[in-house]
């Protein structure tokens, strides 16, 4: 995990961002930048999109923010707010420190209590298609309904899956009851995105909305896009 096709000096990747611009550009950038919350109560239910920004700007406050949003999983390992990116973003710090080692091993053990609740708070009903809890945890709240079930949650699933087995692969004997849940887990996401949501004949991938199987074009849709898990001719 610890990568090397990082650029150099990513911890300055935000300054060096506002140096490039033209200067009448740097004042609002650099506004923009100087208000990111540094906290978790001042990012409130956007964390995973400051977090996102952090990394961008300064991965070195990335990687404390996700070590305090870690903190706040309870008795099942469910994060306040919750949303399935904290594997891929805790993946993602690691591949732009200069030296992410201390930082992955210290993640691990709370990555291992998180993913493994992760799973049962979108399956409430054990059928290993998952489901958004409300429309106020949906990626697009606008498209979330009770007995609709859309590709987006599957493909974030997956995707943090694959980040925690990444993450954990020189680690299997003290994670391995963890890993081998997981990569269970992931198996039957990929049957599911496979053969239920991907429609052969349509090239399309389609939504499963009250007993339907119908073609989903709204953003939900197009998140595939970003499945690590997709073929050539879903791609295509």
């Amino acid at each position: 995990m610890e990568s090397t096709d990082h650029p150099s000096g990513q911890g300055d990747a935000g300054r060096a961002w506002l140096e490039s611009l033209p200067p009448a550009k740097r004042q609002p950038a650099g506004a923009a930048l100087a208000a990111l919350p540094r906290d978790l109560a001042g990012a409130g239910e956007a964390l995973p999109l400051v977090v996102a920004a952090w990394i961008l700007a300064d991965p070195s406050v990335a990687a404390k923010l996700l070590d305090a949003w870690l903190d706040t999983a309870d008795e099942k390992g469910y994060l306040r707010p919750s949303f399935p990116v904290v594997c891929q973003w805790v993946e993602w710090v690691c591949r732009v420190l200069p030296d992410p080692t201390d930082f992955r091993l210290r993640m691990l053990p709370k990555l291992a209590r998180y993913i493994e609740g992760a799973f049962d708070r979108y399956d409430v009903k054990g059928t290993a298609l998952p489901v958004w809890p409300s429309a106020a945890e949906a990626l697009f709240p606008e498209e979330y309904a009770s007995e609709r079930f859309t590709v987006d949650l599957p493909v974030l699933l997956w995707n943090e899956a694959e980040a925690f087995c990444c993450l954990g692969k020189d680690r299997e004997q003290d994670f391995a009851k963890t890993l081998d849940m997981v990569e269970g887990e992931q198996r039957e996401l990929d049957v599911w995105l496979k053969e239920t949501f991907w429609n052969v004949e349509t090239a399309q991938f389609h939504r499963y909305d009250q007993g339907r199987n119908i073609p989903d074009t709204s953003p939900c849709g197009g998140v595939p896009l970003v499945w690590r898990g997709r073929t050539q001719d879903m791609t295509e």
